[in-house]
Order: C-alpha cells, then sequence, then structure tokens
C-alpha cells in the first residue's frame, strides 16, 4: 500500500506534491510525509504492512522503499543502502563502482522500488524485472525533472502540456501493453529495471543523471545436467516461500490449481496459515480449494465477488494503473475488507509461476505429440518472421496511420531487445527488459499486503537460465516439485483433472475423465441448462455482452473517446465501445481507455489548486512517532 512521488523543481509546494501522490486513492488513504531538500521535494506513503519502517533518516539523509522487498533483516540492509546510496550521492563519481564494490546489490530481492534523497540529489533502485515500475518525467532540456510509481502521478509534475502518447495507446489497445521505455504520455518514460540512477543537479540547473545496472538476465544453458537443475528450482521454491513468511498469520491465495496448493503446502507447520479463494459462487474451483486447505489442516475462508466485480472495480483499478496495463486480471482489488476479517499479514500468491517456469508466453514453442499421445510431447521452436505486431482486431477499428506507427515502433523495440540465442523469442520480448504482465500485481500491491513468490530472484535467474526444453509443458516444474506437495498430492487439479504428480499415462487418463465430464456439461447448457462457471475468473465474453453494470459504463464514459475520432480510431470510439459484439478483451481495454481520461482530468485539476496535506518535514526532523528506528534498532535518530 505504498507510493512514492518526487519533484526536482525546488518551488514545488508540498501540499500539492502530497495531495498528487493520494489522488488514487479514494478509499483508505495512506498516511504519507514530504520531504524538503535543496533540489526540490519528496512524498512517500508509509508501508503499513511494516509500521512505517520502510522510511528511514540518517545524517540528512532519506531512504525509503515501496512494494515487497524482501530482506530477512531490513535494518541491516538499511545500513547497507545508507552506506552505499550515501557514497554514490556525495562522493563518488563513479556510480558503476558503487554497484560493484557492494555485494547487497546481489542480494536486492523481491518487487520493490527505493528512493534515497540526500543534500546533492537523489539516487533510485528498481527491482529486477519492474515488477514495481518507477517512471521519470522528462522536461525541456534539462533531463529528468520528477520521478515516482505512478504514471499519472508523474505526467501531473510537468508545468508543460502532459500529452498522451497516442502510439502508447494504440499499443495498449491492441496488445494491453506498451513497449518499453514508452509509457501513455509523451514526457514520461519507464526507468531501465535492476538498475541503480543517480540524479543530481549540477551548477547550470540542469540535471545530471548516471546509470548503472546491477543485475542482468542470465544467458540460457545450453549444455546443462537435468537432474542438477531439478535441485536448484526445488531449493529455489522452498526458500521463496519461506523467505516471505512474516510474524503472524499468513494466506495463501488458494485455487483449484497446483501452484497456489504447492505454496500452501511449502509454508511451515508451525506458521498460522488459511487459504482464499475469491469466485463468485461455489463450483470446482472453491470445492477443490476446500479439500486442499482441510487436507493441510488450515482453515479456509471462501470470498464471494459480486457477480458485477469487474464493473465494480475498473474505476479503482484505473486510477491505480491507468492504461499501463489492463486492469482485468486485478482479481482480488475490492476486496479488502472481507479480507481484513481474517487477519492475515501477508498474501502469499503463485501468480506468474506459470511464467517464469512453464514457458507460458513460448508462444513460438510448438508441441509436437508422439505415439498419439502415448509417449510425452516435445516442443519445437516454430520458425517465424512476426514481431508481434498489431492485433488483427484491433486493425479493425484502429486508424491506418496508427497501425503503421505502432508497427515501427515495435520494430524497433525487437531490433533493441531481440536474442536470437534465446530458444523463444516470444518469451524473452515479453519478459526483457521488463516484464509486461504486470498491471494486475500494481493494482493489488497499493491496497493488499500481497507478495508473489515469482518475483523472488532465485526463481527469475532460473526462469532466464532454463532451457525452454525442460520448461515447455511444465516439465522441469512438475520434476521439481514431486514431493512436495504432500497429502495434496492426492487431490484434482481443477483445471484438468489431473493429480500434481501423476506420471505421463495416467496423466492422459485423468485428463481424458475430465474432458468428457466437461463435454456433458456442454451438452446440457445446450439443451437450456445454465452451466455454472468452473474456474475463479469470469466468463469474460458472455459478461461483455450480458453486464447491465458495464452498458451504464460504456454509456457514461464513452464520450470521453470522441477526441481520438479519426485521429486513432477509424470511425467513433464511442459506437465503438457500446458495440457488444465487439471481442471482449479489446471492449474492456476500450472502457479502461474511456475510464482513465475521465480520471486522468482529476490530476491536471490537481496541479491548478490548493490540496490540503501535512505540512514539509525538512531534513533532520522527525516527522511522525515510529517511522524512525532508534540507537538500540542500529540507527541513529536524528534530533
Amino acid at each position: 500500500m505504498t507510493d512514492f512521488l518526487v519533484s526536482m523543481d525546488a518551488a514545488c509546494r508540498s501540499e500539492t506534491l502530497l495531495g498528487t501522490l493520494q489522488r488514487p486513492y479514494t478509499n483508505r488513504v495512506p498516511r504519507a510525509q514530504t520531504f524538503a531538500f535543496p533540489w526540490g521535494r519528496l512524498a512517500v506513503m508509509e508501508e503499513s504492512r511494516v509500521d512505517g519502517s520502510n522510511i528511514l533518516f540518517r545524517d540528512g539523509m532519506l531512504l525509503a522503499w515501496v512494494g515487497d522487498l524482501i530482506a530477512p533483516d531490513t535494518v541491516a540492509i538499511s545500513e547497507v543502502l545508507f552506506e552505499c546510496l550515501g557514497n554514490a550521492g556525495g562522493s563518488t563519481d563513479d556510480v558503476e563502482s558503487v554497484v560493484r564494490s557492494h555485494p547487497l546489490f546481489g542480494q536486492l530481492n523481491g518487487a520493490f522500488a527505493i528512493v534515497f534523497g540526500h543534500r546533492q540529489g537523489l539516487a533510485l533502485v528498481t527491482d529486477l524485472r519492474n515488477f514495481v515500475p518507477i517512471y521519470g518525467l522528462r522536461q525541456g532540456n534539462g533531463g529528468f525533472c520528477g520521478f515516482g510509481t505512478h504514471a499519472d502521478s508523474v505526467a501531473a509534475l510537468s508545468t508543460e502540456r502532459d500529452e498522451i502518447d497516442l502510439v502508447s495507446v494504440g499499443e495498449f489497445l491492441s496488445s494491453g501493453r506498451i513497449s518499453f521505455p514508452n509509457s501513455t504520455y509523451e514526457n514520461v518514460v519507464r526507468l531501465q529495471s535492476a538498475s541503480l540512477y543517480d540524479v543530481r543537479p549540477d551548477t547550470a540547473g540542469r540535471r545530471r543523471t548516471r546509470v548503472a545496472c546491477y543485475w542482468r538476465p542470465p544467458k540460457e544453458l545450453v549444455a546443462y545436467d537435468e537432474r542438477d537443475l531439478v535441485d536448484q528450482l526445488r531449493s529455489a521454491l522452498v526458500e521463496s516461500v519461506r523467505d516471505r513468511i512474516v510474524q503472524g498469520e499468513v494466506a495463501v491465495q488458494l485455487s483449484g490449481g497446483l501452484d497456489s496448493r504447492l505454496i500452501m503446502a511449502l509454508v511451515p507447520d508451525e506458521v498460522d496459515c488459511s487459504g482464499l479463494t475469491f469466485c463468485e459462487r461455489p463450483n470446482r474451483e472453491t470445492r477443490t480449494a476446500e479439500r486442499v486447505a482441510r487436507c493441510y489442516g488450515r482453515p479456509w475462508h471462501p470470498i464471494a465477488r459480486d457477480p458485477e466485480y469487474l464493473a465494480g472495480t475498473i474505476e479503482v483499478a484505473t486510477r491505480f494503473i491507468g492504461c499501463e496495463g489492463e486492469f482485468v486480471h486485478a482479481h482480488a482489488i475490492g476486496l479488502l475488507d472481507e479480507i481484513e476479517r481474517f487477519g492475515a499479514r501477508r498474501i502469499l500468491d503463485g501468480t506468474k509461476l506459470d511464467t517464469y517456469l512453464k514457458g507460458y508466453f513460448a508462444h513460438d514453442i510448438v508441441r509436437v505429440g508422439r505415439m498419439g499421445g502415448l509417449l510425452p510431447a516435445t516442443y519445437e521452436r516454430r520458425c517465424t518472421s512476426r514481431r508481434d505486431g498489431v492485433d488483427p482486431v484491433a486493425r479493425g477499428y484502429l486508424a491506418a496511420d496508427m497501425v503503421e506507427q505502432i508497427a515501427a515502433r515495435r520494430d524497433v523495440f525487437f531490433a533493441a531487445y531481440a536474442d536470437s540465442e534465446r530458444s523463444s523469442a516470444a518469451e524473452w520480448l515479453l519478459l526483457n527488459p521488463q516484464d509486461a504482465r504486470t498491471a494486475g500485481w500494481n493494482a493489488e500491491r497499493r491496497v493488499l499486503p500481497k507478495s508473489l513468490i515469482a518475483t523472488d530472484r532465485r526463481i527469475v535467474e532460473f526462469g532466464f537460465r532454463c532451457p525452454m526444453a525442460l520448461k515447455a509443458g511444465g516439465r522441469i516444474f512438475h520434476e521439481a516439485v514431486r514431493g512436495l506437495y504432500g497429502p495434496g498430492a492426492r487431490i484434482p487439479s481443477a483445471n484438468d483433472g489431473v493429480r500434481p504428480e501423476s506420471r505421463h499415462l495416467w496423466r492422459l487418463v485423468q485428463r481424458a475423465i475430465r474432458k468428457s465430464q466437461d463435454r456433458w456439461t456442454q451438452i446440457a447448457e445446450h439443451c437450456g441448462r445454465k452451466a455454472p462457471i468452473q474456474h475463479s475468473w469470469h466468463d469474460y465474453p458472455a459478461y461483455w455482452r450480458q453486464s447491465r453494470q458495464l452498458a451504464r459504463l460504456r454509456h457514461e464514459y464513452g464520450p470521453n473517446l470522441s477526441r481520438f475520432d479519426g485521429v486513432l480510431f477509424k470511425a467513433s470510439g464511442q459506437a465503438l465501445l457500446e458495440d457488444e459484439h465487439l471481442f471482449w478483451e479489446h471492449g474492456f481495454r476500450l472502457l479502461q481507455l474511456a475510464v482513465w481520461l475521465g480520471i486522468r482530468n482529476e490530476y491536471r485539476i490537481d496541479r491548478r489548486r490548493e490540496v490540503a496535506g501535512t505540512p514539509p518535514i525538512p531534513i533532520g526532523a522527525v516527522a511522525a512517532p515510529g517511522t524512525m528506528r532508534n540507537r538500540e534498532q542500529g540507527l541513529d535518530v536524528v534530533r
């Protein structure tokens, strides 16, 4: 539940900066503090999970982090950060030497963004894959003049016009993501992942920025021992879960699949742990999740979502992520009140494990069956020149000139980041230079104490290093977790009916049984009997066509799209949005864009009006009780 915002303009009022930072939070606004430096202002929110200890002071320096920084001893890691970043900001000109000389940068783990303020300037540290992105505001010839973890807030700092980047918007409508380093604003860019940025104004008033990369994706292995890789992955999974265990109760976002079940199995018995399952109604997913929780002796809490959940949360989610990614994957964003009843201090989530460990986005890898399926399939790379251009559906409604510009940008991105040595170019381009599918996580992390196991450094490194021949089809994953499920191995997956540790032929039989069951359900549905949804996500196509709430939102926000008629769209954007036959993915993206166009006006008003807030805190003063570590904890209290 944290964000930060930095203005390199010393004339920026602290009240305005604070109000802009808190603007997306319409409910339960986190506590935040502002700090004055000779070069500008910094505002940061207190992290409720760590009682505000994500903000630390010492010797005229401020260190803060947001997101899910994983460290066994945050006080110790803070000491090291003060030392190395203090050197970077004070007397060290070669920022790369700072990165090389401190082993800390080989230990940073999790989904986080770090900001370090001192009298001479500013330092920022991004995580391995930009799971928590940092945005930079470019203005004139002065380099960066603002930074933050929310694109709309950063754009609002501009004293010039915050022009929308139409090519980025077109990319979002086409694929749900935007090519790095672009954002939805022409003057706002994403910072490079796994990097230290040192920003300092010079005597001429310009802002000098130096960048050092502290980690690069490892090369994919050519020669390897499969047994050794299995052991490495097994160890990484066990350690990544245990490093995220906090004092007090933890919860697992438990589905009927295998990844969340594995996480619950890896939580030590002595830790209070419960399962949380989100669903609109009891179904196969909830029944399986309940069985899984009970077999481990853990409490299970079903949390029912309103059938109009998506319509009810689109405005909240869009406030947090803008159009930087798709809101539909924020499956739990509106459930904080229900979750808090169970007292979990951290929610462990298995999302994205399939991305890094199972080749989920390796769309250029083709499955080749053998012996009619009796033998395990092999996977081959498909020769293709496709560069992930404009989606055919989007081509039907985007202006021809816009299609050409999007394709040109994708070509530039491809040329800059392609790697011919990777067995899957499709997966590589989605995950490098940053993970492009984290919008749902970035919405949820702001309101929920969530921790993604897949953001662990060991898992990310393994995912890049492991050959696709082993990842495809979950081959190495299933081998690595064999024996870890315990009693949960006896319960079939709600997705395909397969027990986790079944061998190949038995898996075929189990899948056949499940397909037969689903086929009878389809026949019953065809005969007029409404079949229940058997998973935890929505029936998106039906919902797009039938939802009255969505129809109301389309009518309410649709006129916002008219500004792009003939420029972004071939014809009327509003008419396109209100077409219930539009493919649902594009329909939701269009609606998200329409909502965002209305919401961003709030930020533009905010720049012209005073916003009540906390007065600025000069460097050297304590902001509030509980935000400062005492001497016994290893940090000097600044009086």
